[in-house]
């Protein structure tokens, strides 16, 4: 969208220059909006404005090439619109997929979680009246202590077999 700023310099000057012969005004022509719209890093709004700012072209054409407008400066507006277009599915795309992947791994999350949870009651249950070292280590926030003091020794890598390294306390 930065890339449009020199074309809208452009075609501000062959607007102005025609001022007097347009049947529009300099300010209704779109330019200002469109301006607008690539400041804020809006697509829809830089695509609407872009098709705005095309037809004001088209229904002014013959006036605008008198001032020295090239068709090459009018095709650059219509690539601009079908590129941010493509970009913008693109990114939709993209936002799409990442959606699926959360709403897929949060299913998993929740089952390991559900699985913790259980042995987590077991083990207290076992250990309750028995160990008091052991009950301990069956509550989430020792479980957490010793996952990142396990990570963060191995500089977060897995050891041996892909399981988390036992600590020498249990």
């Amino acid at each position: 969208m930065d890339r449009l700023i020199n074309p809208i310099n452009r075609l501000t000057g062959y607007v102005n220059m025609a001022h007097d012969d347009l049947r529009i005004s300099p300010a209704d022509f779109g330019l200002t909006l469109l301006r607008k719209g690539i400041n804020s890093k809006d697509a829809e709004s830089v695509i609407k404005n872009l098709n705005i700012v095309i037809s004001n072209i088209n229904r002014n054409m013959t006036i605008l090439t008198v001032q020295g407008l090239q068709p090459e400066l009018v095709a650059s507006f219509s690539i601009a619109v079908s590129s941010i277009s493509a970009d913008k599915q693109k990114q939709y795309e993209i936002i799409s997929n990442r959606k699926v992947l959360v709403q897929n791994n949060v299913g998993m999350l929740n089952s390991l979680f559900e699985q913790l949870t259980e042995i987590l009651a077991i083990g207290k249950i076992l250990y309750k009246d028995n160990d008091a070292v052991k009950l301990q280590e069956y509550t989430f926030s020792e479980l957490k202590k010793r996952v990142r003091k396990t990570s963060s020794s191995s500089n977060g890598k897995l050891e041996g077999n892909g399981s988390v390294a036992s600590t020498p306390e249990g």
